[in-house]
């Protein structure tokens, strides 16, 4: 037999407590006597004739005090799941022992269940979606990048198309400008200078100053507009050197 109170092994004949102190500290020992509350310590003032004594001061310290009793006896040694390391829990579910491991796992096995599901819907691995830039089916590996999702090529001339849709908003004269790259512009005039007439070399950078830029013929300020019929391929120096000019006074 243990005591109620402090756990102390006991012998002889039966008893509930080891000793006044542990006995007092769940019950009074008279009747108009005082004690404490077994949760928050708020003294209890017993009176006669009113049942048993108090062990509690309120209904919610009287349901806290027999929810930890309950997770007392409840209470097992486990190992976590992802470390090893030894920890107690007294819920049904406990698998981890701190939160960053629960967290750990979560991410493990949500993505081994995604990556399962798309192998049942594409049991080659590989999926077939149309190219984010020339809606050309192309087909990728499943688990890429959504960004991926452009053919090599492809992905170059959407870059270079949003630099040019950059620059043509930073002069905020038009809001919603042409989906149109460079290289698209390339391909219809070919890869000469408008202004000088002169080969642009391709492989420079666009902010080299002999990298291939795109010029508005008709400058956007004297109501050019922001189409094919008015773009036109220029090295970065001469198209800095035109501005806002006009064709005709360009070399004038």
């Amino acid at each position: 037999m243990k005591c109620f109170t402090c756990g102390k092994a006991m012998t002889g004949r039966k008893r509930k407590y080891c000793g006044p102190d542990c006995w007092a500290s769940h019950k009074p020992k008279s009747p108009m006597g005082l004690s404490e509350c077994q949760v928050c310590g708020k003294v209890l003032d017993q009176t006669v004739g009113a049942g048993r004594p108090k062990r509690n001061c309120s209904n919610r310290c009287r349901v806290e005090a027999r929810a930890r009793v309950l997770r007392a006896k409840n209470t097992r040694q486990l190992s976590c799941v992802h470390c090893q390391k030894p920890f107690s829990t007294n819920r049904p579910s406990g698998r981890f022992c701190s939160t960053e491991c629960r967290l750990i796992v979560n991410k493990i096995e949500g993505t081994s269940r995604y990556k399962s599901k798309q192998q049942q819907k594409y049991p080659g691995g590989m999926r077939t979606t149309p190219c984010g830039w020339c809606k050309e089916p192309r087909t990728w590996k499943i688990g890429e990048s959504v960004i991926t999702a452009y053919h090599p090529n492809c992905t170059i001339e959407a870059q270079r198309a949003r630099y040019r849709i950059k620059t043509v908003k930073r002069q905020g004269l038009i809001n919603k400008p042409s989906r149109l790259a460079a290289d698209e512009v390339v391909r219809v005039y070919g890869n000469n200078c408008a202004i000088c007439n002169e080969p642009i070399d391709l492989s420079l950078k666009r902010t080299s100053s002999r990298g291939l830029t795109v010029d508005h013929w008709i400058p956007l300020s004297k109501g050019g507009s922001d189409d094919m019929s008015n773009l036109r391929p220029a090295h970065w120096s001469c198209n800095r050197k035109k501005s806002d000019k006009l064709p005709k006074e360009v070399n004038a």
